[in-house]
């Protein structure tokens, strides 16, 4: 059985342990801390999931990984792009 989990991304560089076969569904930020909410399967084999923030304007690397999504803060001062590292 599958379930929505949320992970807190308080860092710019981020791992968490997360099943195999995860689904990102979005990035938002919530009580100022941007936060993924993911579908998983809790029962599912669980392997280390690195996501990177790069800020508007800073450099990002060809091989950043996969999109998630984007988020700002402070009222849309800063806005931030989400990565997942592929292996």
């Amino acid at each position: 059985m599958k379930t929505i989990w949320k992970y807190s991304m308080d860092q710019p560089d981020c791992t968490f342990d997360m099943p195999w076969n995860a689904k990102v569904l979005c990035v938002q930020v919530q009580n100022e801390i941007p936060q993924l909410w993911v579908l998983i399967d809790p029962s599912e084999y669980k392997i280390p999931t690195r996501f990177k923030t790069y800020g508007t304007g800073h450099d990002i690397p060809d091989n950043a990984g996969i999109y998630i999504g984007t988020f700002q803060m402070f009222r849309g001062r800063l806005v931030f792009h989400v990565f997942q590292e592929t292996l």
